[in-house]
């Protein structure tokens, strides 16, 4: 049975976890639209994990504007980009594009992926709805090449407790890119300006066509719910 001391240290510890949450992301995403707006940290975060190695980026948008996103294609077997808020809760990925994968995304002719963050869909492919927010953070996760063969620390909380939150502020990040894997970058553009700003060949979509996808994400999402 559980005892009221062991009750009451695991309602405290609830309460101190939430604001900790709170603090540690809300921090993170202060300090990023601070030192990063509209644009990526040059380090990246767990870069030789067993988990996908992370850069982080963040948009600062007036209506109007949209941030354009280019990156080489990941090596490996897994790549994706979301969208998360100011406290860094992803935002909305069954009814909205909110993020993309791999199996998802269009690729250009020239195997740069690139991608616009912005407000209102500007009828690109690889639209990243900020669902009217004006901030908000970015992160591209990919899975460096032999990461998934590392061995996973030992399952113990006392043992695991850095393996995640704790600490993960000052955790210790490198600006070497993952694997080699050359950085993203990302600039502000006009909406009207788009065209210019993107090559010929770049994936578009009308309006019936984004809400076929939207329906389609919406089917696959329910699907691994029931699953």
């Amino acid at each position: 049975m559980l005892s009221a001391d062991r009750v009451g240290k695991e309602l405290e510890a609830l309460g101190a976890w939430l604001v900790e949450t709170v603090r540690v992301f809300a921090g993170a995403q202060a300090r990023g639209i601070r030192e990063f707006a509209n644009r990526w940290d040059p380090q990246v975060s767990r870069p030789a994990s067993y988990l996908p190695a992370i850069y982080h980026a963040y948009w600062d948008l007036r209506p109007g504007q949209g941030l354009l996103i280019e990156t080489p294609v990941p090596r490996g077997g897994y790549w994706g980009i979301q969208l998360a808020n100011g406290l860094w809760n992803t935002l909305d990925f069954a009814n909205r594009q909110t993020s993309l994968n791999a199996a998802q995304a269009h690729l250009d002719p020239d195997g740069m992926f690139r991608a616009v963050i912005s407000q209102a869909d500007p009828g690109v492919a690889n639209w990243l709805d900020t669902l009217g927010h004006h901030q908000g953070s970015v992160h591209l996760r990919l899975l460096v090449p032999g990461a998934a063969d590392r061995s996973r620390p030992a399952g113990r909380l006392a043992d695991t407790r850095d393996d995640w939150m704790a600490g993960w502020a000052e955790q210790k990040r490198t600006d070497t890119p993952a694997d080699g894997y050359r950085r993203p970058a990302a600039r502000v553009v006009a909406l009207d300006e788009l065209d210019a700003a993107l090559p010929a060949g770049t994936a578009r979509v009308t309006p019936a066509q984004r809400r076929s996808t939207l329906d389609e994400r919406l089917r696959q999402v329910t699907r691994l719910q029931r699953s």
